[in-house]
Protein backbone atom coordinates (compact mmCIF):
# COMPACT_ATOMS: atom_id res chain seq x y z
CA UNK A 1 0.00 0.00 0.00
CA UNK A 2 1.45 3.60 -0.77
CA UNK A 3 2.62 6.02 2.11
CA UNK A 4 -0.06 8.59 2.13
CA UNK A 5 1.16 12.32 0.76
CA UNK A 6 2.21 14.48 3.94
CA UNK A 7 1.41 17.92 3.62
CA UNK A 8 1.59 21.11 6.36
CA UNK A 9 -1.56 23.57 5.94
CA UNK A 10 -0.05 26.79 7.13
CA UNK A 11 -2.48 29.71 8.03
CA UNK A 12 -3.06 33.10 9.51
CA UNK A 13 -6.71 31.72 10.82
CA UNK A 14 -9.02 28.68 10.48
CA UNK A 15 -12.42 27.60 11.50
CA UNK A 16 -13.03 26.73 14.59
CA UNK A 17 -10.77 28.64 16.24
CA UNK A 18 -10.90 31.76 15.06
CA UNK A 19 -12.91 33.60 11.93
CA UNK A 20 -12.28 37.08 10.87
CA UNK A 21 -12.26 36.39 6.46
CA UNK A 22 -13.58 33.82 4.45
CA UNK A 23 -9.83 32.60 4.66
CA UNK A 24 -10.94 30.68 7.88
CA UNK A 25 -13.32 28.80 6.38
CA UNK A 26 -11.16 27.89 3.48
CA UNK A 27 -8.55 26.55 5.72
CA UNK A 28 -11.18 24.50 7.04
CA UNK A 29 -12.72 23.07 4.62
CA UNK A 30 -9.55 22.49 2.62
CA UNK A 31 -7.75 20.19 5.11
CA UNK A 32 -10.73 18.31 6.47
CA UNK A 33 -11.86 17.52 2.51
CA UNK A 34 -7.48 16.43 2.17
CA UNK A 35 -7.81 14.35 5.14
CA UNK A 36 -10.96 12.37 3.88
CA UNK A 37 -9.13 11.87 0.43
CA UNK A 38 -6.28 10.03 2.36
CA UNK A 39 -3.84 12.61 2.89
CA UNK A 40 -2.19 13.15 5.78
CA UNK A 41 -2.34 16.50 6.34
CA UNK A 42 -1.94 19.08 9.52
CA UNK A 43 -2.70 22.45 10.05
CA UNK A 44 -0.37 24.99 12.09
CA UNK A 45 -1.67 28.35 13.36
CA UNK A 46 -1.50 30.61 15.79
CA UNK A 47 -3.71 31.02 18.99
CA UNK A 48 -5.12 34.60 19.29
CA UNK A 49 -6.47 35.79 22.68
CA UNK A 50 -10.38 34.89 21.51
CA UNK A 51 -9.68 31.40 21.17
CA UNK A 52 -10.52 29.34 24.45
CA UNK A 53 -7.87 26.67 25.17
CA UNK A 54 -11.07 25.37 27.11
CA UNK A 55 -13.47 25.09 24.52
CA UNK A 56 -11.42 23.26 22.14
CA UNK A 57 -9.06 21.50 24.29
CA UNK A 58 -5.84 23.03 23.22
CA UNK A 59 -2.99 21.37 25.06
CA UNK A 60 0.80 21.33 25.78
CA UNK A 61 2.67 18.71 24.06
CA UNK A 62 5.73 18.13 26.54
CA UNK A 63 8.89 18.60 24.33
CA UNK A 64 7.40 21.65 22.68
CA UNK A 65 7.42 23.28 25.52
CA UNK A 66 9.01 26.80 25.95
CA UNK A 67 10.82 26.76 22.70
CA UNK A 68 13.59 29.88 22.06
CA UNK A 69 12.16 30.63 18.78
CA UNK A 70 15.20 32.79 16.74
CA UNK A 71 13.97 36.74 15.71
CA UNK A 72 17.54 37.72 14.64
CA UNK A 73 20.35 38.36 17.57
CA UNK A 74 17.25 37.51 19.96
CA UNK A 75 14.79 35.52 20.53
CA UNK A 76 10.77 34.67 21.57
CA UNK A 77 9.45 31.99 24.19
CA UNK A 78 6.54 29.99 22.35
CA UNK A 79 5.03 26.70 23.20
CA UNK A 80 3.50 24.98 20.09
CA UNK A 81 0.15 23.26 21.42
CA UNK A 82 -2.09 20.67 19.95
CA UNK A 83 -5.72 20.50 19.07
CA UNK A 84 -8.02 18.40 16.78
CA UNK A 85 -10.15 19.90 14.05
CA UNK A 86 -13.45 17.14 13.81
CA UNK A 87 -16.19 16.62 11.40
CA UNK A 88 -18.69 13.92 11.61
CA UNK A 89 -16.55 11.81 9.04
CA UNK A 90 -12.77 12.52 9.92
CA UNK A 91 -10.53 14.60 12.04
CA UNK A 92 -7.15 16.89 11.57
CA UNK A 93 -4.77 17.66 13.98
CA UNK A 94 -3.38 21.26 15.04
CA UNK A 95 -0.53 22.37 16.01
CA UNK A 96 -1.16 26.17 17.31
CA UNK A 97 1.67 28.65 18.07
CA UNK A 98 1.41 30.49 21.78
CA UNK A 99 3.14 33.49 22.84
CA UNK A 100 1.21 35.99 25.32
CA UNK A 101 2.93 38.94 23.89
CA UNK A 102 2.49 38.28 20.22
CA UNK A 103 -1.26 36.50 20.19
CA UNK A 104 -2.88 35.45 23.55
CA UNK A 105 -3.12 38.38 25.50
CA UNK A 106 -4.93 40.25 22.76
CA UNK A 107 -8.35 40.35 21.81
CA UNK A 108 -7.73 41.35 18.42
CA UNK A 109 -6.27 38.96 15.57
CA UNK A 110 -4.88 41.46 12.69
CA UNK A 111 -6.67 44.89 14.31
CA UNK A 112 -6.36 46.50 17.83
CA UNK A 113 -9.92 44.96 19.31
CA UNK A 114 -10.88 49.17 19.84
CA UNK A 115 -9.44 51.02 17.61
CA UNK A 116 -9.89 49.07 14.46
CA UNK A 117 -6.29 49.75 13.12
CA UNK A 118 -3.98 46.98 11.89
CA UNK A 119 -1.32 45.92 14.60
CA UNK A 120 1.79 48.07 13.88
CA UNK A 121 4.04 44.64 14.99
CA UNK A 122 2.10 42.27 12.53
CA UNK A 123 5.52 42.10 10.52
CA UNK A 124 6.84 41.10 13.97
CA UNK A 125 4.05 38.85 14.93
CA UNK A 126 4.42 36.76 11.63
CA UNK A 127 7.85 36.50 10.98
CA UNK A 128 7.74 35.07 14.42
CA UNK A 129 4.97 32.80 13.59
CA UNK A 130 6.47 31.22 10.67
CA UNK A 131 9.77 31.08 12.37
CA UNK A 132 8.29 28.71 15.10
CA UNK A 133 6.25 26.46 12.01
CA UNK A 134 10.29 25.86 10.80
CA UNK A 135 11.44 24.93 14.46
CA UNK A 136 8.65 23.04 15.32
CA UNK A 137 9.17 20.83 12.09
CA UNK A 138 12.71 20.34 13.20
CA UNK A 139 12.36 19.32 16.61
CA UNK A 140 9.50 16.93 15.28
CA UNK A 141 11.94 15.56 12.62
CA UNK A 142 9.18 15.74 10.14
CA UNK A 143 9.54 16.75 6.41
CA UNK A 144 6.11 17.07 4.46
CA UNK A 145 5.69 16.41 1.04
CA UNK A 146 3.81 19.35 0.81
CA UNK A 147 3.83 23.28 2.53
CA UNK A 148 0.71 24.97 1.52
CA UNK A 149 0.77 28.20 2.62
CA UNK A 150 -1.42 31.32 2.40
CA UNK A 151 -1.51 35.20 1.98
CA UNK A 152 1.40 37.60 3.19
CA UNK A 153 1.38 35.84 6.63
CA UNK A 154 3.04 33.38 6.50
CA UNK A 155 4.96 33.43 3.14
CA UNK A 156 8.53 33.48 5.11
CA UNK A 157 8.03 29.78 6.09
CA UNK A 158 8.85 29.11 2.19
CA UNK A 159 11.55 31.26 2.32
CA UNK A 160 13.13 30.00 6.15
CA UNK A 161 12.83 26.35 5.58
CA UNK A 162 14.66 26.44 1.66
CA UNK A 163 17.35 29.38 2.94
CA UNK A 164 18.03 27.90 6.76
CA UNK A 165 17.37 23.80 5.37
CA UNK A 166 18.07 23.45 1.67
CA UNK A 167 19.56 19.34 2.23
CA UNK A 168 16.46 18.93 4.84
CA UNK A 169 13.11 20.30 2.32
CA UNK A 170 14.99 19.55 -0.74
CA UNK A 171 12.72 17.15 -1.68
CA UNK A 172 9.93 19.32 -0.12
CA UNK A 173 7.18 21.55 -2.51
CA UNK A 174 5.59 24.82 -1.13
CA UNK A 175 2.65 25.89 -2.76
CA UNK A 176 1.39 29.54 -1.99
CA UNK A 177 -2.36 30.42 -1.80
CA UNK A 178 -2.98 33.88 -3.07
CA UNK A 179 -6.71 34.77 -1.30
CA UNK A 180 -5.95 38.19 -1.05
CA UNK A 181 -2.48 39.91 -3.17
CA UNK A 182 -3.47 42.95 -0.63
CA UNK A 183 -2.48 40.40 1.92
CA UNK A 184 1.06 41.29 1.43
CA UNK A 185 2.56 42.52 4.89
CA UNK A 186 4.89 45.42 3.85
CA UNK A 187 7.25 47.20 6.30
CA UNK A 188 10.47 48.78 7.05
CA UNK A 189 13.43 47.25 5.63
CA UNK A 190 15.25 46.92 9.20
CA UNK A 191 12.70 43.61 10.07
CA UNK A 192 15.55 41.98 8.09
CA UNK A 193 17.60 41.60 11.03
CA UNK A 194 15.15 39.82 12.71
CA UNK A 195 14.97 37.19 10.03
CA UNK A 196 19.08 35.55 11.10
CA UNK A 197 19.53 35.40 7.46
CA UNK A 198 22.79 36.51 5.76
CA UNK A 199 22.77 39.94 3.48
CA UNK A 200 23.02 38.15 0.57
CA UNK A 201 19.28 36.97 1.16
CA UNK A 202 17.63 41.13 1.01
CA UNK A 203 17.22 40.48 -2.66
CA UNK A 204 14.59 38.14 -2.19
CA UNK A 205 12.22 40.66 1.05
CA UNK A 206 13.15 44.05 -0.63
CA UNK A 207 10.16 45.05 -2.60
CA UNK A 208 10.06 49.15 -2.96
CA UNK A 209 12.62 49.75 -0.68
CA UNK A 210 10.29 47.96 2.21
CA UNK A 211 10.05 44.04 3.59
CA UNK A 212 7.84 42.71 1.58
CA UNK A 213 6.46 39.06 2.94
CA UNK A 214 4.52 38.35 -0.13
CA UNK A 215 7.56 38.50 -2.02
CA UNK A 216 9.48 35.58 -1.26
CA UNK A 217 6.35 33.53 -0.91
CA UNK A 218 6.05 34.02 -4.65
CA UNK A 219 9.66 33.80 -5.20
CA UNK A 220 10.06 30.42 -3.15
CA UNK A 221 6.84 28.68 -4.21
CA UNK A 222 6.71 25.81 -6.79
CA UNK A 223 3.11 26.44 -7.38
CA UNK A 224 0.74 29.87 -6.87
CA UNK A 225 -2.86 28.93 -6.41
CA UNK A 226 -5.65 31.32 -6.97
CA UNK A 227 -9.32 31.16 -5.83
CA UNK A 228 -10.49 31.70 -9.14
CA UNK A 229 -9.29 32.46 -12.55
CA UNK A 230 -11.40 36.17 -13.19
CA UNK A 231 -9.38 37.01 -9.95
CA UNK A 232 -5.69 35.40 -11.06
CA UNK A 233 -5.79 37.54 -14.44
CA UNK A 234 -6.75 40.99 -12.58
CA UNK A 235 -4.03 40.62 -10.04
CA UNK A 236 -1.38 39.84 -13.24
CA UNK A 237 -2.72 42.30 -15.10
CA UNK A 238 -3.19 45.31 -12.29
CA UNK A 239 0.39 46.81 -11.00
CA UNK A 240 -1.72 48.58 -8.46
CA UNK A 241 -3.59 45.75 -7.37
CA UNK A 242 -0.58 43.50 -7.14
CA UNK A 243 1.35 46.94 -5.63
CA UNK A 244 4.15 46.30 -7.88
CA UNK A 245 4.34 42.61 -8.03
CA UNK A 246 2.63 42.17 -11.22
CA UNK A 247 5.88 41.24 -12.91
CA UNK A 248 7.24 39.27 -10.65
CA UNK A 249 4.11 36.89 -11.09
CA UNK A 250 4.25 37.29 -14.88
CA UNK A 251 7.33 35.65 -15.05
CA UNK A 252 6.57 32.94 -12.47
CA UNK A 253 3.25 31.72 -14.93
CA UNK A 254 4.24 28.47 -15.26
CA UNK A 255 3.40 28.29 -11.78
CA UNK A 256 0.20 29.86 -11.71
CA UNK A 257 -3.13 27.56 -10.73
CA UNK A 258 -6.18 28.14 -10.10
Amino acid sequence: MAKPINVLYVTSESQPYVRVQSLADISYSFVMAMREQGVDIRLFMPRYGITSERRFQIHYIKRLTDLEIPMGKTSAISSIKSSSMNSPRTKVQAYITTNDEFFSKRKGVYRDFKTLELYPDNPERYLFFCRSVVETLGILEWVPDIVHYNDGETSLVAAFMKILFPEKFEKTKFVLNIHNVEEQVITNKTLFDKTGLKKEHKEFFYHKDKFNFLKPGILFADSIVFSNKQYMEEVIKSDTLSNGLMNLLNKRTATLYL
